[in-house]
């Protein structure tokens, strides 16, 4: 099986590698005979930058046709697994790189260059492009196959967890609302005294029920206790979603030249081509996601302990509840920080590298989590009694 979908990958890719040669070759070649031209008519052919500015365009040229194949193969192709294709596009770099230093020793000799530290220097540096390439390319497999598992949403047991929460949740209050229903000769008195009474004991065929409501006043209904549940998961599921795939995946782009995310403040962080070692790998960890998680821990607290209180309902169990879902969210994304730690570093191979122990940083930010929770709660007082 195996070895037809490498077959059917290799007839893909090139008949979409002979069409883009078909549409931008000319024009490329068209490229580099203008930068020797421009350089000649300033008198300054004579000069290895002129070599390096032509094998610029084929680096260019090469780039332009990996995104091109990887655009292609994703959105014409979804269904063909790129890691089975991973080595037929890297049989095509390796190509069309070796042709470049036969291009380069001519544009030496052109320019009286044709010394051999000069071909040496410059087959060195050809060498060197083409092993970031082909890095480029195990990394975009890697993360291309991660993407399209992440999307298979019934393979993830989370999810399918969360939702049969969720509707057991909704079954409930369903149920409950039905057994409140009582026929016109049923009579019913209050445990306590008040309208506003936390439970009442039905009397009639089925007596005694206990039927534990908050009811609201404004708009003469009954609420189950957990009606929030659903309203509460959905803003902590939102808030993983924008930390997570708008503020952490963008990095895992970050040597493929695709790499751009904003930080807190909203400044631009971009970086192409680099090692994620040293002062970029601290941005990362020091201080990037924090705030973001953060300020999305009070603003679900809040916008919970105010929909409570609007509605009659004691905002502290559904603060607590969100608090327990925020804890699982603060978990998950140090953890997803911890795989895109180990892929830079590893360079597509993360099991080459030891991952980072985040649980300091959990713990720390539980802490947060701990703090606002006791703010949302002397904020957000049960005003339905």
């Amino acid at each position: 099986m195996i070895c037809l979908r490498r077959k059917k990958c290799e007839k893909i890719i090139n008949h979409l590698m002979q069409e883009y040669h078909s549409r931008h070759r000319k024009e490329a070649e068209n490229q580099i005979g203008k930068v020797s031209q421009d350089h000649i008519s300033r008198g300054l052919s004579n000069l290895t930058i002129v070599v390096t500015k032509e094998l610029a365009v084929e680096y260019d040229y090469v780039n332009k046709l990996i995104d091109f194949l990887f655009q292609k193969l994703e959105k014409d192709f979804s269904n063909l697994p790129l890691k089975v294709c991973r080595q037929t596009l890297i049989n095509i770099v390796e190509t069309e790189y070796k042709r470049l230093p036969a291009r380069a020793n001519n544009w030496l000799r052109e320019a009286n260059l044709l010394q051999p530290d000069m071909i040496d220097q410059y087959g060195k540096r050809i060498l060197a492009e083409l092993e970031q390439v082909k890095k480029d390319i195990e990394n975009r497999c890697a993360l291309s196959t991660e993407k399209r598992v992440q999307t298979k949403w019934w393979k993830d047991r989370k999810w399918i967890i969360g939702t049969i929460i969720a509707i057991i949740s909704i079954l409930i209050g369903i149920k409950q609302c039905s057994n409140s229903t009582v026929s016109k000769n049923t009579s019913i008195e209050s445990k306590t005294s008040g309208d506003l009474s936390p439970a009442v004991i039905t009397t009639g065929p089925n007596s005694p029920v206990t039927v534990n409501y908050e009811k609201d006043e404004n708009l003469h209904r009954v609420i189950p206790a957990k009606v929030l549940y659903v309203r509460t998961k959905k803003r902590v599921d939102e808030l993983e979603n924008f930390l997570i795939k708008e503020k952490l995946t963008p990095w895992r782009f970050f040597r493929t030249g695709k790499f751009k995310v904003t930080n807190y403040d909203g400044k631009p962080i971009a970086y192409s081509g680099l090692e994620f070692t040293g002062t970029h790998r601290i941005v990362f960890w020091e201080g990037f996601i924090e705030p973001f998680i953060e300020n999305g821990i009070q603003k679900a607290l809040d916008e919970i302990g105010k929909e409570s209180q609007q509605n009659n309902l004691d905002p502290e169990p559904h603060i607590k509840e969100a608090a327990s879902l925020l804890c699982g969210l603060i978990s998950k994304v140090y953890n997803y920080m911890a795989e895109t730690d180990q892929l830079l570093r590893g360079k597509g191979f993360p099991k080459k590298v030891k991952p980072v122990d985040v649980e300091d940083k959990i713990r720390k930010m539980n802490k947060v989590l701990e703090e606002h929770v006791e703010a949302a709660l002397a904020l957000y007082p049960n005003n339905s009694s």
